[in-house]
């Protein structure tokens, strides 16, 4: 384990905030919600690729749209179809 996770274990601490990892919310098939970005890598209806601190996180769908971006999070729509880990 990690020194970050083991000290993020002890202090009590969500992961998220000690090691950023992406924190997602994930309404049905419709709305996704993501904070701890740095930046979008790649754009299209059918697929968004986002950096995050720890990976590439890809969305894939249609009729995506980003919704809102603001400082180191993004909430997208559309028809999503798959949430994958690059």
């Amino acid at each position: 384990m990690a020194v970050k996770e083991r000290m993020a274990e002890l202090m009590e601490m969500p992961k998220d905030i000690i090691l950023n990892y992406p924190k997602m919310t994930v309404l049905g098939k419709k709305e996704i919600g993501i904070e701890n970005i740095i930046g979008i890598v790649e754009f299209s209806d059918k697929i968004i690729r986002l950096n995050t601190h720890t990976h590439i996180l890809k969305i894939c769908g249609l009729n995506l749209i980003i919704k809102s971006l603001n400082g180191d999070g993004i909430e997208i729509s559309g028809e999503i179809t798959n949430i994958l880990f690059e």
